[in-house]
């Protein structure tokens, strides 16, 4: 459906109906789908007590505070605000950013990092995640180029803001994965690829140097697409563009070696679990889930970032995998340092938290 035609549209309309729309009006209909499950999900029930941390009001029935889904605890002030300041707030950001692209005489095949600024929390400097999030991204990727999701990329584009609307669309779009439908998560695919097409593009244009950081941006759309394509049950399809990409790292001596590597070993635990795998070959993917994790875990920069967040995510995943080797000697070694940093970098209510919590529980049942 990707390359859908008028013919396709006539021959296939029944099956396909939901997915032969065009880039515009899937990305519009996902996000007014993904918006009324994630006010819910973040909504803050009682809030008379609390307040904005802009405007300092607290919320009201017409206008109702959500949480910042960072690790700020739930009923600190700096956890919750309106979707209209959060709005007001990205704007401005935007505005600056925008304003600073401008002054650049040389347009260099870079994306802002506009997004790493909506997206970490002023006060615990952990990732935003939910409604508001969304929010400011829905408000702000038109803002650097409203006709990326259509137009051709030649030369009468600036690929700096183009690279930036989808990047942070990408990201807009990110925030409902878990309910989200077919067509939303299909079309995070197509927006996606489009990604890839404008680095393609870059690539044909930029010297030596800028092509090692696109070949960077590269890899990261692929660990993303894989991760996509994973939603729709295809785990042998994801894994094949991880192997990919994690090839393509180790040849061009990325600095994305790391993720890509986590990403494989997350599929590879995925491909172990599934009911029609043989013991032998689940046994297979596991021992090498755990030796690319455990490269990465006993690695100088591992230990000299172990309390990052995304390091806390790296070791759940290993644990996870020695649980599932029945490792649970080395597994119950390693789980008490990771919940005790899992709960002081993220706090006691973060998802990931809660993950790491639920291994305990295996890890008791394997001493039975």
């Amino acid at each position: 459906a990707y390359l859908c035609d008028k013919s396709c549209l006539k021959a296939c309309w029944k099956s396909h109906k939901i997915y032969c729309k065009s880039l515009p009006e899937a990305v519009d209909l996902a996000i007014v789908e993904a918006r009324p499950s994630l006010k819910k999900l973040y909504l803050v029930q009682e809030s008379d007590a609390l307040s904005c941390w802009l405007c300092l009001s607290p919320g009201t029935g017409s206008d109702p505070l959500y949480r910042m889904g960072c690790s700020c605890r739930p009923t600190s002030g700096n956890s919750l605000a309106h979707i209209g300041c959060h709005k007001d707030y990205a704007k401005n950001i935007c505005k600056n950013d925008l304003a600073r692209l401008k002054k650049k005489k040389n347009h260099e095949f870079e994306s802002s990092d506009l997004f790493e600024t909506l997206a970490q929390c002023v006060n615990c400097r952990q990732p935003r995640a939910g409604i508001l999030l969304f929010e400011m991204l829905v408000e702000t990727w038109k803002d650097f180029d409203d006709q990326v999701l259509v137009r051709k990329f030649n030369s009468s584009i600036v690929y700096e803001y183009s690279m930036t609307a989808l990047y942070l669309l990408d990201h807009c779009l990110c925030q409902h994965t878990g309910t989200a439908s077919s067509l939303s998560k299909y079309t995070r695919i197509r927006v996606l690829w489009r990604r890839w097409d404008l680095t393609n593009y870059a690539l044909a244009r930029t010297n030596k140097f800028k092509k090692d950081q696109i070949y960077n941006v590269q890899i990261g759309i692929s660990i993303q697409i894989a991760s996509a394509v994973q939603f729709f049950g295809n785990i042998h399809q994801a894994t094949y563009i991880n192997r990919r990409a994690f090839s393509f790292a180790q040849k061009t001596n990325s600095r994305m070696l790391i993720p890509t590597a986590v990403s494989l070993a997350r599929s590879l635990l995925s491909l172990a679990d599934l009911k029609h795998i043989s013991y032998q070959d689940s046994q297979t993917y596991l021992l090498e889930a755990e030796t690319l994790l455990s490269q990465i875990i006993h690695s100088p920069t591992a230990q000299s970032q172990s309390v990052y967040t995304e390091m806390i995510m790296y070791r759940y995943h290993y644990v996870l995998c020695l649980i599932r080797l029945k490792k649970f000697q080395q597994a119950r070694t390693l789980f008490p340092p990771l919940y005790s940093d899992a709960k002081q970098v993220l706090g006691t209510t973060h998802p990931v938290t809660l993950q790491i919590h639920a291994l305990n529980y295996e890890l008791q049942q394997s001493g039975l």
